[in-house]
């Protein structure tokens, strides 16, 4: 089987080609696969790669339940038909099944209703579909109708929201299918919004394991990242009376994901109960040592994280390691922190440099992958200048170079945040300068991970 490349994006989206195994494979050849590529792909190095490893696995695995041969029903299992004998009374001829009043076509109505709404009319629209809803219209689609609606106008409904009819489709489609990837995209934008009111004990409602679980780490995610802890908790203490017994390798994967938010700020409500379910689980530690291994980690990290940032103002961009730890950098706890950093870099470049060394090394290895996994899918419009333009501007440096590398390195970080030249194509437009004094400095310029992921920072907020 072909090797995967590094890069995810480069990878095949048939989940048996990401696995390398022929469709209808066996159980026992898909989990093969699986654990041969984790064993690549561990989530603490390649979180990205490990998450779509585990996704090919479960459709595989669900792919594999379809396709297996139902089993065998053998008739002549049945209990023995009894003759009734010559005494036994006659059996009543049975009655005609009486033909049922065709129900009246009320799909008719919510289409009719919609075409209102396309119309412009949709103060009438949204009435009759309300009022097809109150009447106990089961059609999949009226909620979601309702939140489109509403999403659009909201002043049609002084009393609900678009969430209430979100929340409504989630519960009457089992927490799947498009109400589900539209309330993803809600976590996404509002977590506050999407965790509370109408959706709070979402994940009581009747739904398949898979499903619950699903939106129960989106949930995990955005509480995460927003530190909604009330609603984690609830979420957690909610999967807990099922998840275990149904599926324990998936509830030790949740709750790892869950403590590696919870770590760091330690809410006593999420960060004890995940411990308290933790232990009950480790018995699976030899099978899932790499899970553990995540676990003291992020225990350790996040000592030294509290340890330092108690004596700080603000977080600042280290308040940016949770969320890369996480591998979920989302833009509006990047954007605080950027506008922070952007406005003081030095400062932000003084505050890293008094950090532990053995701790400011992790954290600006995290902050700086999560940033640049960030820039690349959000590339700059420009590209920066070539190699030619780089060194040109070396040669115009305004500090010159005849100092000790910590001496000018604040006026170079200030230098190239001007010119938009990231530091790594500066050491390496600038390595076989002519000059000794400009090849030594960029020689440390290029192990200066500290300066790079502030200039980084800055550049995003550009």
């Amino acid at each position: 089987m072909p090797d995967l490349p590094d890069d995810p994006a480069e990878w095949p989206t048939d989940p048996f080609a990401v696995l390398g195994v022929e469709r209808g494979a066996a159980e026992i050849d898909i989990k093969r696969a699986y654990t041969r590529l984790i064993k690549r792909f561990k989530p603490e190095h390649a979180p990205e790669q490990f998450r779509r490893v585990r996704e090919a696995y479960e459709a595989c695995l669900e792919g594999f339940r379809w396709l297996a041969p139902p089993p065998e029903f053998h008739w002549d299992a049945a209990p023995p038909r009894r003759d009734p004998g010559p005494d036994a009374a006659p059996r009543p001829e049975p009655e005609p099944p009486r033909r049922a009043e065709p129900e009246p076509a009320r799909g008719d109505d919510v289409d009719r209703l919609w075409e209102l709404a396309v119309a412009g009319d949709e103060t009438a629209a949204y009435a009759g579909l309300v009022r097809l809803s109150d009447d106990g219209d089961t059609r999949g689609d009226l909620p979601l109708r309702l939140y489109w609606l509403l999403g659009l106008n909201p002043a049609l409904d002084a009393t609900r929201t678009r969430h209430d009819w979100l929340a409504a489709a989630l519960k009457a489609g089992g927490l799947s299918g498009a109400a589900a990837e539209l309330y993803r995209r809600e976590l996404d934008a509002d977590p506050t919004a999407a965790l509370h009111g109408p959706y709070a004990g979402l994940l009581e409602a009747a739904a398949a394991g898979r499903d619950r679980l699903t939106v129960g780490r989106w949930r995990v995610a955005a509480a995460g990242r927003s530190e909604a802890w009330v609603p984690a908790a609830s979420d957690l203490r909610t999967l807990a009376r099922t998840l275990p017994y149904e599926n324990e390798p998936a509830w030790l994967d949740l709750l790892v994901a869950a403590h590696g938010w919870a770590a760091w700020l330690r809410p006593p409500r999420v960060y004890d109960l995940c411990r308290a379910e933790l232990d009950k689980l480790r018995h699976l530690e030899l099978r899932y040592s790499s899970h553990f291994d995540r676990i003291d980690e992020a225990e350790y990290l996040a000592r030294a994280w509290r340890g330092y940032t108690e004596t700080l103002g603000s977080f600042g961009l280290l308040g940016l390691v949770p969320h890369a730890w996480c591998g979920d950098l989302h833009p509006v706890p990047l954007g605080r922190v950027i506008g922070e950093v952007a406005a003081r870099p030095l400062a932000a470049l003084g505050a890293l440099d008094r950090c532990p060394h053995e701790a400011q090394r992790a954290f600006v290895f995290l902050i700086t992958r999560a940033l640049e996994d960030y820039r690349a899918a959000h590339p700059p419009a420009e590209p920066g200048p070539d190699a030619d333009l780089i060194r040109g501007l070396a040669a115009g440096f305004p500090a010159g170079w005849r100092r000790d590398y910590d001496g000018l390195r604040g006026e170079l970080l200030s230098f190239l945040l001007a010119e938009a030249v990231d530091p790594l194509a500066f050491a390496d437009a600038c390595r076989l300068h002519p000059t000794a004094a400009v090849r030594e400095a960029v020689h440390l310029l290029r192990g200066d991970g500290a300066l790079r992921v502030v200039w980084l920072a800055c550049r995003l907020g550009d």
